[in-house]
């Protein structure tokens, strides 16, 4: 049966986040404590800043580990190895986006213009009717 998380058990799934991109999952279960108390401790006022600061670190560590697998596919292998390393690849990075929004996150922007790339041209038209007097 899990134990509860111990302040110790806190620390050392800090490291593994960071180092390993880890989950809270993945740590409760090395470290023999059940998950939910790991991840209340790791959301209090004590671990929460270090803890946040782990999970971005840990997506960058698992962003590069699946580069280096990508990197690392020698040549002459067949189109379905390559394929799904890229796919790993993509979903680290997606993955990562959630973590560390700021950095990893697709950039979208729209730029709007106006005629000839000029500004768009607004205009305020304000007209009074006035109703027909009835005979």
């Amino acid at each position: 049966m899990a134990r509860a998380a111990t302040p110790d058990d806190a620390e050392q799934a800090i490291e593994m986040i960071a180092s390993d991109g880890e989950t809270i999952r993945q740590c409760s279960i090395k470290l023999g404590g059940h998950y939910q108390s790991l991840s209340s401790l790791l959301c209090s006022d004590v671990y929460s800043v270090r803890a946040k600061e782990a999970r971005m670190l840990g997506a960058e560590a698992r962003i590069d580990a699946a580069h280096k697998a990508l990197l690392a596919i020698p040549d002459g292998a067949d189109r379905a190895c390559i394929a799904r390393q890229i796919a790993l690849e993509q979903h680290e990075r997606k993955r990562a986006s959630f973590l560390h929004p700021a950095r990893f996150s697709d950039k979208v922007s729209a730029e709007i213009t106006g005629a000839d790339g000029g500004p768009v041209q607004s205009a305020v038209t304000v007209t009074f009717v006035t109703p027909k007097a009835s005979e």
